[in-house]
């Protein structure tokens, strides 16, 4: 007799870690507030739960550039919190200026982000940038907003027989997508003190639309044309 094997996807893998994460840290601090032990020592690691998403991701080629940020900032509070990283993060503030400087300058001297072509990403960092994607098939794409907005304009675009996948990738920004009228959206990506909002009017057996990813400290608005002109 075969056992049937159930698959984990691993969208559902990293719902299951932030779920177990979001478990532990509330009945820590729960102990902790009854002063039944003392468990401040342990949540100085919580930015692990970061470390494990990024490698759950890794293998995801279209989530790449996510896991590799979502590694490279979990080790960097993990070591501000573990005492290891003796420099503040208040104190790297000046970085932002200066990045934002490179922006400009880049800006003006006529460099462009790129645009959203097939498989593509955009990049709203420290700035706002406005994509239009029409009078061709979409079928994948990536939309990253740091500090910044991303609005990403699919009210022109075709579908395939195929759902299209949009990775979306929000720290301290926002993203806005707009969508046809019609479009059933799916959304997948994982808020972390942060908001997802869809204000769209789907249709059943319409073509679908799936946004995932990851939000924090940020927002993602999702519109179909009807709710954009309201």
């Amino acid at each position: 007799m075969q056992q049937e094997r159930i698959a984990i996807s691993p969208a559902t893998s990293v719902k299951l870690v932030i779920g177990l994460f979001l478990t532990a840290l509330g009945l820590l601090w729960t102990i902790d507030n009854l002063d039944l032990a003392e468990t401040g020592a342990i949540l100085d690691y919580w930015p692990g739960v970061l470390i494990v998403i990024g490698l759950l991701k890794l293998g995801d080629r279209s989530a790449r550039v996510f896991s590799i940020v979502m590694i490279v900032a979990g080790c960097l509070l993990l070591l501000r919190t573990t005492g290891l990283l003796r420099i503040g993060l208040g104190d790297l503030w000046p970085l932002f200026l200066i990045g934002a400087g490179v922006v400009l300058v880049l800006q003006a001297m006529g460099v462009r982000g790129p645009s959203m072509t097939e498989g593509s990403t955009v990049w709203g960092v420290l700035s706002t940038q406005r994509m239009i994607v029409g009078g061709r098939p979409f079928a994948s794409g990536r939309a990253f907003a740091f500090m910044g907005t991303a609005t990403v304009n699919l009210t022109e675009a075709e579908l395939g027989p195929g759902p299209a996948v949009l990775d979306v990738f929000a720290l301290m920004g926002g993203i806005e997508i707009y969508v046809p009228d019609g479009w059933h959206v799916r959304t997948e990506a994982i808020p972390f003190m942060a908001g997802i909002e869809t204000n769209t009017r789907s249709k059943i057996g319409s073509k679908e639309l799936l946004v995932r990813g990851f939000v924090m400290m940020a927002g993602v608005e999702i519109k179909d044309v009807t709710a954009r002109n309201a």
